[in-house]
């Protein structure tokens, strides 16, 4: 089950095409990744699969030619070291979680339409033509990608954010936890229409959890926004140094297999 499962993901990977476009991509990663640090020195951002820094191989699985960074001065110091394109927008310091390195961006988020929101560690398999399709019919000011849990993290339910659902509509976010077993994942990547949406989310607190992208769709279905979720086929995360070597250990294996025919 495990070697077909890693077969459609590759297999998918390999099929992407580069002319498909469905708004710039913008990856918040001006975290460190501490997780990581015993498989790796580098920051989580730019730890190598397939001969790429991480945030450019996730970038690359999405519908999106023109990908735009949200970092520190720390990391863009170490793109330039490696030869690698510039930030968008570098932060003077590193942020504590995922929801201030958004905050301390609104002004240039405000500035953006169309686009993804994502980080450098997930990515979804997904239809590029049915989700474009999706977007024009429904119009969503927003869309939360969401995921089908399986029957291990239905019983690790409380160590994800799940989404309750009416038709397309989300309905509500919780975080950490889930009210129904009908609540889908939430995937952790994001599609915007209008980034001035960003623009209210001073009122927004949480002292149980860590403060995330999430808790600003929560926020934004309560201020009665038109937020939507899109289900992914397959919700790929490389967060913990377990996901992300089980990850690399599959990749690798096929693409050796490839080069051995």
């Amino acid at each position: 089950e495990d070697f077909l499962r890693w077969k459609n993901i590759h297999t998918h990977t390999r099929k992407k095409n580069d002319e498909r476009h469905l708004g710039k991509n913008i990856v918040c990663m001006a975290g460190l990744g501490r997780r990581m640090k015993g498989i790796d020195d580098a920051p989580k951002a730019l730890m190598d699969i397939s001969d790429q820094p991480m945030y450019a191989y996730v970038a690359s699985q999405f519908p999106s030619h023109n990908v735009e960074l949200i970092t520190t001065q720390e990391i863009a110091q170490l793109l330039s070291n490696k030869g690698l394109s510039p930030p968008a927008l570098t932060l003077p310091k590193q942020t504590s979680n995922q929801l201030e390195t958004i905050r301390e961006s609104t002004q240039y988020l405000s500035e953006q339409d169309g686009f993804f929101l994502s980080s450098c560690d997930a990515y979804g398999d997904f239809d590029d033509q049915k989700f474009a399709d999706f977007l024009t019919s429904e119009k969503p000011d927003a869309v939360i990608f969401t995921f089908k849990p399986s029957l291990m993290q239905n019983k690790l339910a409380g160590h994800h954010t799940h989404v309750s659902v009416s038709g397309n509509r989300a309905t509500e976010v919780h975080i950490k936890s889930k009210t129904s077993d009908e609540d889908l994942g939430l995937c952790g990547y994001f599609w915007v229409r209008d980034g001035h949406i960003f623009e209210n989310m001073d009122d927004i607190n949480d002292d149980t959890y860590e403060l995330c992208a999430d808790h600003a769709f929560k926020a934004f279905i309560k201020q009665r926004h038109k937020i939507f979720h899109y289900l992914v086929d397959e919700n790929i995360h490389l967060g913990t140094p377990e996901e992300f070597l089980e990850y690399r250990f599959w990749i690798n294996h096929f693409n050796k297999l490839e080069l051995g025919k």
